[in-house]
Formats: structure tokens, sequence, C-alpha cells
């Protein structure tokens, strides 16, 4: 269990505020490019100069102590604001107050927002200074060089953005950060040499912590301090020795159930309808439920309400930080830090991680650019801790501690914390990105038309995260239902199928996972992340209660989250691997099914064991909720036509016409209780639907 010794606290005065805006140049805003693009070695002279300048610059700001660069780093880095550790330590421990003052009654470092809906809003300033900073380190290192070089360089260092890992499309660790060196070829300060490849402890592997002394001091507070305080650099998915191992988080973040020379996961599909059908910023923004049920609009129980970016991004947090697999009986269960909240901030993983959560926001900002800030959970305001307890988050909530400064008149200044409406404005004059000096690159800044700017992102979402099985789907001729339904469009169609949950988030008291199969499982937890059965999952990415402010509330208030985990694919595949002769729009097949196929279970992430769940759900009765759904979802045939369902697997082209989401939508909603209700007694929903045709 963690201490409850006192937190640590900055020492010395509180220094002066550093200014988040985004990196602003009068070339406007730069794109913020796929990992996979900006390390790719045939990439054009200027990416090659940018990905250069990129490792040089996080390998600068992981040594920073506020010294020249070359000087040898010291302890001092540890406690330097704007240097990595620091700056790392934001998320979590060393929980401290970062550059601010803190309020009357404030526990020293609460800034979490996991679990609401400020959960996107907070973490883009947070990437904006991660951003800033390594551009700033970038211009540093420019600025020494000879002046051959210097001129270029420095252009290049003011275009470099931070790179995204797009787990969507691929969910395997990105190359350039499973490799303990790497080459960084650029030229040496002063130098009017040629640049030469140099091999260097890869920055995007681990961080390399400095202090022994500080790091039993900042983190001898957490959980797993044992693990923590014996490494001297960050570790993803450790063995009992210590020893980082990627493939295993590559393996763990796929999906058995379905053929690995796709590479779909839940992930890629389950992005195409969160974007495009999520259409409130509330429940798009996190995994909360509404705290009182009574409050719930019908159309809010449907299952796109479930969807939201912060289950998508529990799971990748969870999987690449630590290995599953291990058999507990056996050897000691071993937490890398991207699994636990506290310290995940400090692997340079998570950069790249929530850089693509902040894109998949930024797209869904882009589609639905009318929706305002809301707060579909929450009583209580999250931030200022003290000051509002009683109202819910707003626009005008601050993000502390992030604030940005403001020029006055008669060439004065002042500092003003970031608010919600700063990031969700739809009152902007385009995505607000371009505000911050960045962008991505399915949103162009050369459209500034709202309407044009939604149907040109609903077509890049639609091109690259379409579902990939074109054998799954069926026309309009083929479905008796849909038959006598008026929604008649030409083209395909294709029943999903959802796995939709509300559980309570302190059901377990430290971080869980609910997995779903289509098929026995194992009776050893261990075996579950890689069983061939295996369809889907849900986490919990929480701190302990006695160190978060924000997660002692919501333990005390025995909050719920929602989840919905997308098992079409799966489930396409699991028909054909088991020879059932059924296809996905046959409901009565289909629920038989899976009325004998769908498991879940429950792992508990301290002991690695099953929970049982009829033991735990017998106390608390209402502590979680498993549903089935289905709707049929229409998807635009391409350009140059509907390939054969034996033929290419990949759309070729984009839609013939705009994808119009009042026309492409989800239509004739099911709630298969029949699924469920066998399984009652582990949380199964046995609830008859609103209607005798079980349809909302």
């Amino acid at each position: 269990m963690a201490s409850t010794s006192t937190l640590p606290v900055l020492p010395g005065p509180v220094p002066k505020k550093y200014s988040i805006t985004g990196v602003i140049t009068p070339d406007g805003p730069q794109v913020r490019r796929n990992i996979l693009k900006l390390s790719d070695p045939k990439g054009d002279p200027s990416t090659k100069r940018q990905w250069n300048l990129f490792l040089q610059a996080l390998t600068m700001f992981q040594g920073y102590d506020g010294k020249d660069a070359e000087d040898e780093a010291t302890e001092d880095e540890h406690v330097n604001p704007t240097g990595y550790y620091q700056v790392a330590g934001i998320h979590g421990a060393p929980y401290i107050h970062w550059m601010e003052e803190p309020e009357r009654g404030d526990r020293p470092g609460n800034y979490c927002t996991h679990g609401t809906a400020m959960f996107p809003t907070w973490h883009r300033p947070y990437v904006l200074l991660f951003e800033q900073r390594i551009v700033e380190e970038a211009l540093k290192y420019a600025s020494k060089l000879h002046k051959k070089y210097k001129d270029i360089y420095m252009e290049d260092a003011k275009k470099l953005r931070m790179p995204f890992w797009d787990w969507s499309t691929d969910y395997r660790l990105p190359e350039p950060v499973t490799t303990e060196y790497i080459d960084i070829t650029l030229p040496l300060p002063g130098s009017d040499a040629e640049p030469a490849p140099k091999k260097v402890h890869n920055p995007l592997w681990s961080y390399r912590f400095k202090s022994e002394l500080r790091r039993n001091r900042d983190f001898g507070i957490t959980d797993d301090a044992d693990f923590w305080l014996r490494w001297t650099e960050t570790k993803r998915c450790p063995n009992e020795d210590g020893q980082s191992q990627p493939g295993v988080a590559s393996h763990q973040l796929g999906n058995p159930a379905i053929p690995k020379e796709r590479l779909p996961t839940d992930y890629r599909e389950g992005t195409y309808k969160l974007v495009l059908y999520q259409n409130k910023y509330g429940p798009f923004s996190n995994t909360g439920w509404w705290r009182q049920h009574s409050m719930v609009p019908r159309s809010e129980t449907e299952p796109m309400f479930h969807f939201s970016v912060e289950h998508y991004h529990n799971s990748i947090h969870n999987y690449s930080g630590t290995d599953f697999s291990v058999d507990p009986k056996i050897k000691k269960p071993v937490e890398g830090q991207m699994s636990h909240n506290s310290v995940a901030g400090f692997d340079p993983l998570f950069w790249l991680h929530h850089c693509q959560v902040d894109r998949i926001y930024a797209l869904w900002q882009a589609v639905h650019y009318q929706e305002p800030f809301g707060d579909q959970l929450s009583e209580r305001s999250r931030l200022p801790p003290v000051a509002s307890m009683e109202a819910m988050d707003e626009a005008t909530t601050s993000l502390r501690p992030f604030y940005m400064e403001r020029s006055l008149s008669a060439g004065e200044s002042k500092y003003e914390v970031w608010t919600n409406s700063m990031v969700q404005n739809p009152d902007s004059r385009g995505p607000n990105i371009w505000d911050y000096g960045y962008t991505y690159p399915e949103i162009p800044r050369r459209i500034t038309s709202h309407r044009e700017l939604q149907s040109h992102v609903i077509r890049e979402v639609y091109l690259q995260y379409h579902p990939l099985n074109q054998g799954a789907f069926h026309f309009r001729d083929d479905d008796p239902i849909l038959k006598k339904l008026a929604h008649g469009l030409d083209d395909p169609y294709r029943r999903e199928w959802i796995v939709i949950l509300r559980v309570k988030r302190y059901l377990v008291k430290r971080n869980f996972s609910i997995f779903f199969f289509l098929g026995k499982p194992s009776e050893k937890s261990h075996e579950w992340i890689t069983s061939p059965h295996l369809v889907g999952t849900f986490s919990t990415f929480k701190s302990e209660p006695d160190v978060c402010a924000n997660c002692k509330k919501q333990e005390e208030e025995d909050v719920t989250m929602k989840g919905a985990v997308d098992i079409t694919n799966a489930l396409y595949h699991a028909l054909a691997r088991d020879s059932i002769d059924a296809k996905l729009y046959e409901r009565d097949k289909i629920e038989e099914y899976l009325a004998e196929k769908l498991e879940w279970r429950m792992l508990n992430h301290e002991t690695r064991e099953a929970v049982d769940l009829e033991k735990v759900l017998k106390i608390h009765s209402n502590g979680l909720n498993i549903s089935v759904v289905s709707f049929l979802l229409p998807y635009p045939t391409p350009v140059d036509g509907f390939p054969d369902p034996e033929g290419p697997d990949k759309f070729r082209s984009g839609p013939s016409t705009p994808l119009d989401l009042d026309i492409y939508k989800p239509i004739n909603h099911a709630l298969h209780v029949g699924v469920t209700a066998p399984k009652r007694n582990i949380g199964g929903r046995h609830l008859p639907p609103p209607s005798p045709h079980g349809d909302y």
C-alpha cells in the first residue's frame, strides 16, 4: 500500500510561471506527424533533419538541469520546473505544485482529471508544454551550429512538432521506441564537417533518472514503489529482472481472435465509430456514467453513449506497461510505469500516446464542431479542487497548473490560467489547435469552412479506420429487417455488435481489467491476455486515493464507469473459426451463438488473480452491468465500386458521395438480453428491453 507519510513540497520560492502558448511561428501551424512517417529513412531531407533534431532535443530535455546541454546533468534536474522530471511529474508523483501558488486547502499536485470531462481538455496544454520544451531544445542546439548549417536547421527546428503513435491503425509499438540505442545524425556544434551518425541511448526507449535520493523520496509514496526505487530508468512490460520487453507489449495490444496479418483491433473500428457517431462532448471525453440514472435521456442509453476516448487510452496504458502473461504463482508481478497513473508521464511512450489521444480529440472536434464543453457525470467541479465542489465542470473551469501569458497595454502582460473554453470552443473560427501552432495531417489549414473541413475529416476517418472485412457486409435485399425500414440506401450495411458495460470504478481498490471472450477462457488468469478466444477488454487507470484527491473523491462517491467493447470484427472471425452458418445481420442466430460463447472475467492488476465476481456482486449488487447491443450501420460505397467479398479487403478510394452523418447513421438498435441474462450472477443484464421487439 502507498505510504501515508507527508507528501513532498517543492523547495524554495515558487518560480515564475511558464507560458504555454504552443509553438507560434510566422509560417503558421505545423503538422504533428505519425512517428513512422517522421522517422522514415526514405523521407525528404527536411523530415530527416527534423527527426534527428527531435531525438537530440529529447535527449537534451531528459538531461536538462538549467545549464548548457553539454554540461553534465545533476540532481538539480529533478527540481528544475521545466526539466523533464518535473514536467513528467505534473501527471502524478512527486505530487507537488508546479510553478504556481497552492490554493487554500489544496492537496499537493492535485491535477488528476481522469474519469472526468476535463480529461482531453487538460491533457491538450500538457502535451503543448512538452512540445514547446522539445522545440526550445531543438532551437538551442541548432543555434550553436556552424553557419554552413545553422539557418536550415533553425528553420527545421521551428517546423518540428511532437509525433503521434497511431495505435488505432497499428497497435504494435512503433519501431523507433523498441531499441535501446539509436543513431542521431546531426552536424556537431561549431563544425562545418558533414553530419555523421552517432549511436546514443535512445531517449524514446526510456527516461533515465538522475538521482537515487530524489527517486526514493518522490516515489516512496506510491504503490509498487519497491520496483521503481530499484530501477534507474523507466520500463515497459518488464520481467522480474527489470528488463523491458517491447515484444510483449505489442503482443498484448493485439487481438488474438483476429488474424495477425490484418492488424485490426477494436481500437481501429472503435475509433471510426467514436469519432463519427459519438456526438456529445461529455460521453466522448471520458468513461464516467451519469451520476443519477433518472437524469439519463433515452437516447443516451444507446450504445454510442458508452464509447469514449478515455476507454481506449486506458487500455493502451495498461498493456504497453505491464506483462500480464506472467504467472503470479511463480513470479512476483511487476508493473512498468505506463500502467500506473502516478508515474506514467516519465515513460517517453506516454507523450506519443497522448499525442494520438489529442489527435482523436481534434478529429472529433472537426466533425462535431458545434458541440460545446459538457459534463455528463459530475455534480461537483474537479478543478479548482476546493472553490466550487458543488458545481459541475464548466467551460470556465481552470486547467491548472497551466498558464498563458497575455499581453496588456503599455508593454505589460499577465498570466491567465488555461480553461476548458480555450480547448473546447464551438465559437472559434476553426479547430483551435491552429491557434496553438500545430495541426494533424487530416486537418489541413487551407480549409477554413467548418462544413468543408467536416466533410474532409469524415472522408479521412473513413479511409483510415473503415472495417477491413468486406465479407461481413450485406445489402438491403439480404436483410428482412432492413427491407422493412425506410432507410433504403443502396450502399452496404453491417450489423455492429457491441458489449456495453457499467462498473463501479472502485469495485476493486486497485486497477482492474475485464476480459471478454468468445469461447471458454483458461482457468489461469495469466493466460487470458493471449487467449485465442479474447475479443476485447475494458480497463481502469486510476491512482491511489490517499495521494490523489480526484481519485479519493471518486472512491467516496462510488462513481460508475461506462465502456463499449466493439466485438464485430472478432465475432466475424469467430463465426468462421467455429464453422457457424450465420451472418452478422441474422440477429436470432447471433444472439444464440453469443449466449453460448460470450464469457467475461475480471482481473485484479495488483494480485493478477481473478476477481470472484459472484462473491463481490453479492455485496455490491449494482457493481457491474454487462449488456450486448447491436445496430445497423451503413457504409458508403467507394468511388470505384464495392469489391467482391472474396476479393481485396481494403477500400481503394474514398466514398462516392460526401458521407452525410444524418444519413449514414446507426439504425435499428437492439438490446440482446438473452445473451447476458443467464450470467446475471456475474453482472449480466437480465432486465427486459424497452420494447417487445428488443429495439430501443
